[in-house]
């Protein structure tokens, strides 16, 4: 036995497609994610890798779009937390 690494490359793989697929509407807003890693509780670890919003309060309508999106898309997800470049700092989609 693989000890559950091999269900979780299957979710690794599947988030990454679903990213993938999603990547282009998310670069029109100005938003580009990669996948840091999908830890064994199914909590899934975004980068968020460039942020150019021109106003503010898209981010929290493009948050909830995106984690409904992953969500549908790999339903075994049990969280979706974007990290930002060069901070320690997390916070959940």
């Amino acid at each position: 036995m693989d000890g559950g690494t091999a269900p979780r490359k299957d979710l690794t793989a599947r988030l990454e497609a679903a990213l993938a697929e999603l990547r282009p509407a998310l670069r029109r807003e100005g938003v580009d994610l990669e996948l840091v890693e999908v830890d064994p509780a199914g909590t899934a670890r975004l980068a968020v890798i460039s942020l150019d919003l021109a106003c503010p309060a898209d981010l929290g309508s493009l948050r909830r779009d995106l984690k409904r999106r992953l969500q549908e898309r790999v339903p075994e997800l049990r969280a979706v937390v974007a990290v930002t470049e060069g901070s320690d700092e997390e916070y959940e989609l």
